[in-house]
């Protein structure tokens, strides 16, 4: 089955929310607790379990923002688009605006791939919890919510894409592995607001990459075999983050950042950080230029866990906890205007290697703190 939509066509959601149907799981996955709340898997478009399919062409999806006070958030409507249990499909070539929730949501896809898409407002734009052998590429996000989020992948590649955000660019919730983000532009703040919170005008972009397997609940596994790279990034809180905050059996290692050039960032710009679960290992960035928007002024900030978001903390440019081994190459950090803390914290770590760190000098204060760390080695 094909769905083409001509130049000029439309799909548009209609007014009447009770008339929408929801995907219905067809077999037990006891890890995607949401896919059996029916008020949750609404959609305009559903496809249940079907195998070699295509939605393409040149037309518009559009949602309409429709609200529903029994939804999400106690606004969120129905999804643009459903996939459930679907292998072997090609979504290409259209638009998708104003989504009342996400523009695509999927459960257990396997051999997918997404391309020279467009998608515009609503809240989040391609959400898949659970995907195996995925590739999305030369498609453009002008989002309220996370631009490309979920969980539980294996072998996802995302390239040359253009994000714009008023929340983050990538939020992993769940395990992922190998996966690989590359050549990709950020740029915020959103054109488009944050609909459901901050009487919906919140504009500022929060993070290019964050990734939190188990962040939003209990989900087991691992953050690992992560490259990212060739990543153009300007004017958000933060410009890439790993955090585990649960202790769910959640750990990462062999995580692999580089070739980044990041402007512009006004909270903090990079973090790979453990709190309660397993440690971080095998972790190297390099060949990364950052532009921090200085603050001048450290009153009242503390180190503490992150939440679900990365905050403002008594450091501007990297921070690590509870690592195994991490190494930092070829690394420049440079400020605008006025700055008064740290550069960089480590703390719990156990080896850190350091080879050509290039930071710009804060006056009367270090440009790294240690605690309760193994070995500094500077090669």
């Amino acid at each position: 089955m094909h769905l083409y939509l001509e130049e000029g066509s439309v799909i548009k959601g209609i007014h009447d929310i009770s008339d929408y149907k929801s995907y219905i799981p067809t077999k037990e996955m006891p890890k995607h607790r949401l896919a059996y709340r029916e008020w949750w898997t609404r959609g305009l478009i559903i496809a249940t379990g079907i195998s070699n399919t295509s939605i393409s062409g040149k037309g518009l999806i559009d949602g309409g923002h429709l609200e529903d006070i029994n939804g999400e958030e106690k606004t969120r409507g129905p999804h643009a688009i459903v996939f459930g249990e679907c292998r072997n499909y090609e979504i290409s070539g259209i638009s998708i605006t104003r989504s009342s929730n996400y523009a695509f949501l999927s459960y257990e896809s396997e051999n997918a791939t997404f391309h020279n898409l467009v998608i515009t407002q609503g809240y989040d734009g391609i959400h898949i919890r659970g995907g195996k052998n995925i590739i999305i590429h030369d498609c453009k996000f002008y989002t309220g919510d996370d631009a490309i989020a979920g969980g539980y992948w294996e072998n996802v590649s995302v390239s040359n894409c253009y994000i714009n955000s008023a929340c983050n660019g990538f939020r992993i919730l769940f395990p992922v592995t190998d996966l690989t983000i590359d050549h990709c532009e950020f740029k915020g703040p959103g054109l488009y607001p944050q609909r459901s919170t901050f009487d919906g005008q919140r504009r500022n972009m929060l993070a290019a990459v964050l990734i939190q397997p188990g962040a939003w609940g209990r989900a087991p596994g691992a953050a690992e075999k992560l490259h990212i790279h060739d990543l153009k990034i300007d004017s958000m809180d933060c410009a890439v983050a790993f955090i585990l905050q649960n202790n769910h059996g959640n750990y990462g290692k062999d995580i692999l950042v580089e070739k980044v050039h990041a402007t512009n960032i006004v909270k903090a710009c990079y973090s790979v950080e453990s709190w309660k679960g397993g440690q971080f290992e095998n972790v190297v960035f390099r060949d990364i230029f950052t532009e921090f928007a200085g603050a001048g002024d450290t009153l009242n900030l503390e180190s503490r866990p992150s939440g679900l978001e990365t905050y403002k903390r008594p450091y501007w440019g990297f921070y690590g906890h509870n690592i195994k081994d991490i190494r930092l190459e070829n690394i420049e950090f440079k400020y605008t205007g006025t700055e008064a803390s740290f550069c960089d914290w480590f703390d719990d770590v156990e080896t850190i290697y350091f080879k050509g760190i290039n930071i710009q000098e804060v006056k009367d204060k270090e440009a790294v703190k240690l605690i309760d760390c193994g070995r500094l080695i500077k090669e």
